[in-house]
């Protein structure tokens, strides 16, 4: 089960409840990082007139404090199934939000956007389920990380000695194990202590990949940062990056990866 939430109006004064908006979150991110501030997207959205809805992706977020229905009790990470990669949070979970948000709204259509690895997610839905074209208004991607052609070269010593990825998660079923992922020490450190503001940057820097203006309110993230997912997933991701293409994740019953459709997306 997964994870939404919902954000129908602004704070301008208007209870209007305009079109549905669906985003999607980055690698090892939450729906959080849509609300950091006042000036976070999701809250731009709202204040613009739109219902906005945030997915959590699988055991991310508050994803992982779904209650099992059969007992009632939010089970813990390692009592879980991690048996899920792109197809999984794409073609079911991704679907499955659509059609939640239609059904609850009374709307047709509505629009989606993705960041990096929640755009990825939104092309392998449209791709596999061409059907949800015709559901979606806008597709809105922000630096899809479906083609890795021009990845972080940061990651080449793992392009170029696999056995180091594979080794690293070997014997795993989720990374990274911690006991309170959306209370990290790290990230309390750079809210609370002033003199790891510089490294805190830092780290927000390498996060992101460029040398860009911080606002320093959102060192918040690192609170969250990284949340856990799983090994298959960052098998996939790892698969992107060596091959620069778009398989899919071979599977162990399968033989062949097969090859996710780009030509069915015209959303």
């Amino acid at each position: 089960m997964v994870g939404l939430e919902r954000i129908p109006y602004g704070k301008s004064g208007n209870k209007t409840i305009g079109k549905p908006i669906l985003l999607l979150h980055g690698l090892y991110g939450t729906s959080m990082y849509y609300t950091l501030s006042n000036i976070s997207l999701s809250f731009t959205l709202s204040d613009a007139g739109f219902d906005v809805w945030l997915l959590n992706f699988r055991l991310a977020g508050i994803s992982k404090y779904i209650k099992n229905p059969k007992t009632g009790v939010v089970p813990s990470l390692r009592n879980v199934s991690w048996d899920f990669s792109f197809d999984e949070l794409g073609i079911y979970d991704t679907t499955a939000a659509i059609d939640f948000i239609l059904k609850k709204t009374g709307h047709t259509t509505l629009h989606m956007g993705g960041y990096s690895f929640g755009a990825t997610i939104c092309l392998i839905a449209l791709a596999e389920r061409p059907e949800y074209n015709e559901k979606i208004d806008k597709l809105v991607l922000i630096v899809p990380t479906a083609r890795m052609m021009y990845y972080d070269k940061r990651l080449i010593i793992l392009k170029i000695f696999p056995f180091i990825f594979h080794r690293t998660l070997k014997d795993r079923h989720y990374v990274p194990k911690m006991k309170h992922p959306d209370d990290q020490w790290f990230g309390r450190q750079c809210k609370e202590n002033i003199y790891m503001k510089p490294f805190c940057l830092y780290v927000m820097t390498q996060v992101q990949g460029n040398l860009l203006a911080i606002d320093y309110n959102t060192i918040e993230i690192l609170r969250t940062y990284p949340q856990p997912t799983s090994v298959k997933v960052m098998t996939h991701y790892f698969q992107l990056v060596r091959e620069a293409t778009d398989n899919r994740l071979l599977a162990v019953k399968r033989k062949e990866a097969g090859v996710y459709r780009p030509n069915h997306v015209h959303a």
